[in-house]
């Protein structure tokens, strides 16, 4: 036999139960015990009235939360429930959480470059930087990488996979401009090593 914690010696028996005592009803002249509460006011809803079985109902009739609010009042009250009554703030305050100080180490984000990418990329030249937005790939990269994004975007912005639309053709005119620039910058990159 284990022997319990002390803070659970008594949890399966019986005595640990916690003992109500017989509550009366609250209905004026109502001497019945009392089984089903009900909050006293929108504003001490945490305090309860204990009734019967019958008054309980004739209560909860009468009962109206919204009862004296002003119609704004009712729509703040609506608002509030929506997002259960959390605290809830402006997003023009989280510009420290915006683009720019977005840090994904495990890259959920795709073609997201995070701060360590743009630092990289800041001593590229210009074109190589936008050849790299272009093709949503993270600095540093390799030839296989390159090529494995340009197949995706080449698939994804392809005429005949777009019912030949204009734009589609554009995106893809400049993927093939971005695509070789960065292939020619990676391999005097390869060679000058």
């Amino acid at each position: 036999m284990t022997k319990r914690h002390k803070f659970f010696k008594n949890y399966f028996t019986e005595a640990a139960a916690p003992k109500t005592a017989q509550k009366i009803c609250d209905w004026a002249g109502c001497s019945c015990d009392a089984l089903n509460r009900a909050p006293k006011s929108r504003d001490n809803i945490y305090n309860y009235l204990w009734f019967c079985d019958d008054h309980i109902i004739d209560y909860n009739k009468k009962w109206d939360y919204l009862k004296g609010l002003t119609a704004g009042e009712i729509e703040r009250e609506i608002i509030a429930d929506t997002y259960w009554r959390r605290p809830m703030w402006p997003l023009s305050r989280l510009k420290k959480y915006g683009p720019d100080n977005l840090q994904d180490p495990l890259d959920f984000i795709p073609g997201y470059q995070g701060i360590e990418t743009k630092q990289k990329t800041a001593s590229l030249p210009q074109e190589i930087q936008e050849s790299i937005k272009v093709m949503e790939v993270d600095y540093p990269l390799s030839l296989q990488d390159l090529k494995k994004a340009y197949k995706l975007k080449a698939k994804e912005y392809h005429p005949d996979v777009n019912s030949g639309s204009k734009q589609a053709e554009e995106k893809l005119k400049l993927i093939n401009i971005a695509y070789k620039i960065l292939e020619t910058f990676l391999q005097d990159g390869l060679v000058a090593r």
